[in-house]
């Protein structure tokens, strides 16, 4: 099922969601407890692609640092938009969010928890495994 555009909080669980650490452009992109500023707009291009607007300081969701486009490149809140392709990952409201026209590095690369163990957690683009439900993030649409 497409996702409709609207205002989402994106998480892994209803209990953590994704924000920027802080409101300032390059901020890390982190998996927190819900709060005000963990909403997000998505919006469908003609291309069928997405950009991910946070609600509250303005900055488009997980834009990879400096532009770059690879394998464990920590993802920011970014002034540019930055598009993604997002793919239903099997579960209800469970989904990849991709970056389109892959592959890159020899795969596709999706939105993931980074690797490093540090609190709160970080968010990297990491290979898409389409097989680990436990990389799908769950989009919970609040309005539109």
């Amino acid at each position: 099922m497409a996702v409709q555009n609207g205002i989402y909080r994106i998480g892994r669980n209803d209990n953590a969601s994704l924000t920027p650490q802080i409101d300032e452009e390059n901020s890390f992109v982190v998996l927190i407890e819900p709060i005000l500023i963990n909403q997000w707009i998505l919006t469908k291009s003609s291309d069928g692609n997405y950009t991910i607007k946070n609600t509250g300081g303005g900055g488009y969701f997980l834009a990879p640092v400096d532009a770059v486009v690879q394998v464990n490149t920590h993802l920011v809140s970014k002034r540019e938009p930055f598009e993604w392709r997002i793919q239903p990952a099997g579960l209800p409201n469970h989904y990849h969010i991709v970056v389109p026209g892959g592959p890159i590095d020899g795969c596709e690369l999706a939105a993931d928890l980074a690797l490093e163990r540090i609190y709160p957690p970080r968010t990297a683009l990491r290979p898409l495994d389409v097989e680990d439900s436990a990389q799908a993030w769950l989009l919970r649409k609040l309005e539109d």
